[in-house]
């Protein structure tokens, strides 16, 4: 989303073989490699599906939701797995 929002919930499925991490960064635009994440970078196992439920108020964003899959768990290492992501904000 690229306008300030609260989160909700994210959720989606994870297609690669290797385990990835879903970062999720307060941003409009899509965030280049090496950028730390605003929130703790979630694990989640190859091939696995997941799904992430933030407090009843939700957690707030004030430029946006950029949402991406890392190979790495410190900073955004762009995974080019196939994967999906469905978030649910307001």
């Amino acid at each position: 989303r690229t306008t300030k929002c609260v989160l909700l919930g994210l959720f989606g499925s994870c297609k690669a073989s290797s385990d990835q991490y879903v970062m999720v960064f307060d941003s409009a635009s899509a965030v280049s490699d090496g950028t730390a994440p605003d929130i703790h970078p979630i694990y989640i196992k190859g091939g696995d599906n997941f799904f992430i439920e933030l407090p009843v108020r939700g957690m707030e964003f004030d430029s946006g939701v950029y949402v991406a899959f890392s190979s790495t768990n410190s900073t955004l290492t762009k995974s080019t797995s196939d994967c999906w992501f469905t978030g649910v904000t307001v």
